[in-house]
């Protein structure tokens, strides 16, 4: 928490959040590598057994 609050203090980072607007959304690297709906990566098939559960905790 500390980090973000001072990284927020940042005139460069506060000129780019007025320029501009800043859209965040979610990776998927976060959970599981290029998934698509409740598929997992094809070459892992012990990880498709969790990927459902893990995803959904997210």
């Amino acid at each position: 928490m500390y980090l973000h609050a001072l990284y927020k203090t940042s005139p460069d980072l506060q000129a780019a959040h007025a320029a501009s607007p800043f859209i965040v959304t979610m990776d998927d690297h976060e959970v599981e590598n290029d998934w698509a709906n409740g598929i997992s990566q094809p070459d892992e098939e012990e990880s498709n057994q969790n990927f459902l559960a893990v995803r959904a905790r997210l």
